[in-house]
């Protein structure tokens, strides 16, 4: 999973039961496994109340899938300054390129099936695995649960919705607390090819001491290349 700059519910209508032995949560854990690092082009909206006052931009990246090259297109609608791209160059380089194909990572370990109010099936995780989701602080995953709503989309069975979330407020480093993380990443298909990353929405509120804090949503609307 990509972790934007820094809520869907689902009504779960019977009682979670062990997941093992799952057939399909083991083909839904392949195709994410085996699917490929594609070419795409982000936007992505932030807006952010610091001890600064409010804030918001717009930044579009694409990145080349056959030369894993990333290049960032503007901020604000104009072309980035020197600086503005070497910034990016530095963070893009320090996380995996997000996508389909990281969700393997989120759905590693134990899980619990469930049915929600449609009839959906719903995979939770009660903690992630270390490193499950990428940042550029601190590694929160194990601070982490996770949903999987599972959709029939064209015939097959597909995670079309990942929420990742903090069921409470945690401190991170002994000197900041996320009191707010929610992070929902929603999955299309493109013709007979593996469901690609369409939307991502995250929701942080993080305090720190001095005035520090930061409360931050972002949307990033990827468009594959």
């Amino acid at each position: 999973m990509f972790l934007p700059r820094l809520a869907v519910v689902f009504a779960i209508a019977l009682s979670p039961v062990a997941a093992q032995a799952d057939a399909l949560l083991d083909q839904l854990r392949r195709e994410a496994k085996d699917a490929p690092v594609v070419a795409f082009e982000r936007t992505v909206r932030t807006d952010m109340l610091s001890g600064k006052g409010p804030a918001s931009s717009v930044q579009v990246d694409r990145f080349n899938a056959s030369t894993r090259q990333w290049t960032l297109v503007s901020i604000d609608g104009r072309p980035p300054t020197v600086d503005e791209t070497a910034k990016h160059a530095k963070q893009v380089a320090a996380l995996p390129v997000p996508g389909f194909h990281r969700l393997s990572t989120v759905m590693a370990g134990a899980a619990k099936r469930s049915t929600d109010g449609k009839g959906r099936t719903v995979y939770r995780w009660e903690q992630l695995p270390a490193g499950a989701l990428a940042s550029l602080g601190p590694d929160i995953s194990t601070k982490l649960s996770a949903e999987a709503l599972v959709e029939d989309v064209g015939g097959r069975p597909m995670v079309s919705q990942m929420r990742v979330y903090a069921t409470q407020p945690f401190s991170i480093m002994s000197v900041a607390k996320m009191n707010v993380f929610n992070l929902v990443t929603q999955y299309r298909l493109k013709g007979g090819s593996a469901p690609f990353l369409a939307i991502q929405t995250s929701e942080t509120d993080l305090s720190a001491p001095f005035g520090r804090g930061i409360k931050q949503k972002t949307q990033a609307n990827f468009r594959p290349l």
